[in-house]
């Protein structure tokens, strides 16, 4: 949307003061953790330190790797572990463990560890064909991450956020 702030974290903390979150979702695709990512930590910890004094508020934050299935071996599928060389699948899942503490280590060193709900790499990619049938499915730990947004949202937020998520455990 258009606004008049200047700059992209005026915008955000514009949002924020006109509706408080119920929680922050701080996201980093895996190749970029090790990158130079302390201009963001510290624009999240603006808005938490925004929201918790305007609203008094202590906003909960999960911080989510994303694009793990790009992480090597590129041709190892989290979402279908079974059927992939255990040792292949290892390989993978430690590369993403690595992002995990990388950012984690991040968001502690920047004074966030007490807002710190977890750290969860995850995977959402699909594909869909021209007709809107879906084509692939490679998403994994989706469900993992709702989860921990259900715990950390108040109790009016759950029930539409169950909703929304269209997935059945959830909803239950």
């Amino acid at each position: 949307e258009d606004d008049a702030a200047a700059t992209a974290i005026d915008s955000v903390l514009a949002s924020v003061a006109e509706q408080a979150p119920d929680a922050a979702l701080f996201l980093i695709k895996a190749k970029e953790v090790d990158a130079a990512v302390d201009a963001d930590i510290e624009s999240l910890r603006r808005v938490v330190d925004e929201v918790e004094v305007t609203d008094q508020l202590h906003l909960p934050i999960v911080a989510v790797v994303t694009h793990c299935d790009e992480l090597e071996p590129k041709n190892v599928r989290l979402h279908e572990p079974d059927d992939e060389d255990p040792q292949d699948i290892e390989e993978k899942l430690t590369r993403v463990r690595k992002a995990e503490s990388m950012l984690r280590r991040k968001l502690i060193d920047a004074g966030l560890k007490d807002r710190l709900v977890t750290v969860l790499g995850v995977s959402s990619y699909q594909s869909w064909r021209r007709d809107g049938t879906r084509r692939d499915d490679e998403r994994w730990r989706i469900d993992m991450l709702l989860e921990y947004l259900l715990k950390e949202l108040p109790n009016q937020a759950r029930v539409e956020f169950a909703r929304l998520s269209q997935i059945k455990n959830l909803q239950r």
